[in-house]
């Protein structure tokens, strides 16, 4: 006798006794520590019903699956085994069943289904309750939030080896940023382009997520399973898109990406500033730091670089600090001081600060308010340099560092406006920017 047509909510640990229509709404491998290889293909499926369950498929059976399924499509699966799910790590807390399959599994695509069936279905956690889950191996947590920050990809030293990772940053209703480390593919999935995109603002799910306490604060890393969706249409994103998430009824703090062309280093300012040994603080004209509230016998000079950047379209005074000023600049500031006591040694600095000029970077800036009225003050915290179109302004350290990054970094550039590149971005504020086009 065929199986019985039934839904996930109905299911319960049999062999063999049902048959299920169901999309893939995620699928993804689980490697072996070791070899590297698959050691399993594990999915996410979803009934007409609005219910999901995790599928397994075992590594011996992996290559003759993989080549058959397709995430987002629907099929009919038969002849599977239905158990109890005492995994750790799950990708779903609701189901406490999985499906297994085996040899004698059939999954085939049903193009004609009748009712149709979601594309996506997610269980999210807030972001305030993340300490709920802290090292909890029990299940995966889905997140969404709106993208802040998109941090370089770079390469780590893990117990198992190197690794990929890259840092971004979300945040939801609960306005508290929060710290996301994405490893290995999952690294891939999104980059520094996804931040100069045409859209303003962007609200990622992230799904299969861990949660661990470091630095400090409750953080999420991604796992395995782990997969992104930027602006997709459902409700959670939706009421995120129209919440007041980044209104403030005072200017704070922002964290932004932008993208643009040194025009001018600044040189009516000083291209240095003493600063505190300790905690890099500029000191008062009595060599007294205010933030360690002591005298600095022997403070160090640094970096303080004026510049203005553009698009083209609109421009703004961006400030580069110590070793980010040092990738512009290409030199260590000892060099700089060695010739200031030189003969006609300001000419040449001016001349050195002036090579900046046409340089194309993609900065990761901090906004912060002034100690000076109610202005706010631009402050570089990361440099990510790329090459302009006609190949100039690079620093000697640039070209070995594009090199590294060119095979990840074909697509073409959307060149946001330093102004209005901000990845937080409400109506509000792009309002204002309208009325105000072109100033910071």
């Amino acid at each position: 006798m065929a199986p019985q047509l039934t839904n996930i909510a109905t299911m319960a640990p049999s062999k063999s006794k049902y048959q299920l229509i169901a999309r893939i709404t995620r699928i993804w491998e689980v490697p072996s520590t070791e070899s590297g290889q698959p050691n399993s293909l594990d999915m996410v499926i979803l009934d007409q019903e609005g219910n999901h369950i995790q599928a397994t498929v075992p590594k011996r059976l992996v290559n003759s699956f993989k080549e058959i399924l397709e995430e987002g499509k629907i099929y009919k699966l038969q002849h599977f085994e239905v158990a109890q799910n005492n995994k750790t790590h799950r990708p779903l807390r609701s189901t406490p069943h999985i499906i297994k399959c085996n040899p004698f599994t059939s999954i085939v695509e049903e193009r004609n289904q009748g009712q149709p069936i979601p594309k996506y279905k997610f269980e999210f956690y807030m972001l305030d309750r993340l300490q709920e889950r802290t090292s909890k191996t029990d299940y995966l947590i889905d997140v969404v939030g709106l993208l802040t920050i998109v941090e370089e990809k770079r390469q780590v030293i893990t117990k198992w080896g190197p690794a990929n990772c890259r840092h971004i940053y979300i945040q939801d209703q609960s306005k508290q940023p929060v710290r996301v480390t994405l490893w290995g593919s999952a690294a891939d999935q999104i980059n520094e382009q996804t931040a100069l995109e045409t859209a303003d603002t962007k609200v990622i799910v992230i799904t299969s997520t861990k949660v661990v306490y470091y630095e400090g604060t409750n953080q999420i890393q991604s796992t395995y399973g782990t997969k992104m969706y930027v602006n997709i249409d459902i409700p959670e994103v939706n009421d995120l898109l129209a919440s007041d998430v980044l209104s403030t009824n005072h200017r704070q703090r922002e964290l932004f990406i932008c993208h643009g062309t040194i025009s001018e280093v600044q040189t009516e300012t000083d291209w240095k500033y003493m600063s505190c040994t300790k905690c890099k603080k500029g000191l008062q004209d009595n060599m007294r730091c205010n933030q360690c509230k002591e005298t600095i016998e022997y403070p160090m000079q640094r970096y303080r670089i004026m510049t203005t950047v553009t698009d083209g379209t609109a421009s703004a005074t961006l400030v580069l600090f110590d070793k980010e000023a040092e990738k512009i600049i290409g030199k260590p500031i000892n060099k700089l001081l060695d010739l200031y006591e030189k003969e006609d040694g300001k000419g040449r600095i001016f001349d050195i600060l002036q090579q900046c000029v046409g340089q194309e970077h993609t900065y990761r800036v901090k906004v912060e308010e002034s100690k000076y009225g109610n202005e706010r003050e631009l402050k570089v915290q990361k440099t990510m340099t790329t090459m302009s179109e006609k190949g100039k302004g690079t620093t000697a350290n640039d070209s070995q560092e594009h090199k590294q990054r060119q095979d990840g970094n074909q697509a073409s550039r959307s060149t946001a406006t330093v102004s209005n590149a901000t990845t937080v971005t409400t109506p509000q504020r792009k309002e204002k920017r309208k009325r105000n086009h072109g100033e910071l």
